[in-house]
């Protein structure tokens, strides 16, 4: 089998892709907001029925129920503002213009026995065994060599859909098991 060969910039777009996936939209991390919520929830209320026992009947229940509501309301807000804050985050990022360098022109070559990814400040070669995860969104390939760093490939480097189908073929034949296996759980629970 002949290598793939991809040319393409690397676009603020692509790492907002990898960003957002990361950070919000991976089943690990809406894993983590939901059982936050669901431990912050029930830390309410128990302080709800705590605070209702305990003066319930000193104050008239139209005094508890908006008491209630403002405790329940503020110690929610952090979950309602958290996406806030991280395109927050990364918009700083990305006006930062010391990661300019990121934003450059990219050339993937991936054959059986490596993946060789260059720019115009460095050049790297990969054996298949670091790759940890592999993640492919409907835009996007997330090839993970550890847990926060990923080979970014955009899909519409692909020339043609026999490349795309090729370098599909190589992932498969060449990841272990274990990112195969990462791959699928994540997709899970989505």
């Amino acid at each position: 089998m002949s290598p793939i060969i991809l040319q393409y910039n690397f676009t603020k777009e692509d790492y907002t892709a990898y960003y957002n996936y990361g950070m919000w939209s991976s089943g690990a991390r809406k894993k983590v907001r939901r059982n936050d919520i669901i431990k912050t929830m029930s830390s309410i209320l128990i302080y709800a029925v705590i605070f209702y026992l305990s003066l319930g009947k000193t104050y008239p229940i139209k005094v508890m129920i908006p008491i209630l509501l403002l405790i329940i309301g503020v110690s929610l807000l952090p979950y309602f503002t958290y996406k806030n804050k991280l395109d927050k985050q990364l918009e700083e990022f990305l006006e930062d213009t010391d990661n300019a360098n990121i934003f450059t022109k990219f050339s993937v070559q991936a054959s059986l026995q490596e993946l060789f990814v260059k720019n115009e400040f460095e050049e790297t070669k990969y054996q298949w065994k670091i790759i940890t995860n592999k993640i492919e969104t409907d835009t996007h390939y997330f090839l993970f060599i550890n847990s926060v760093q990923a080979i970014i490939i955009p899909k519409n480097a692909f020339i043609n859909n026999s490349d795309k189908i090729a370098f599909d073929k190589i992932l498969s034949t060449t990841l272990s098991f274990d990112a195969q296996i990462k791959q699928d759980i994540s997709n899970a629970t989505k």
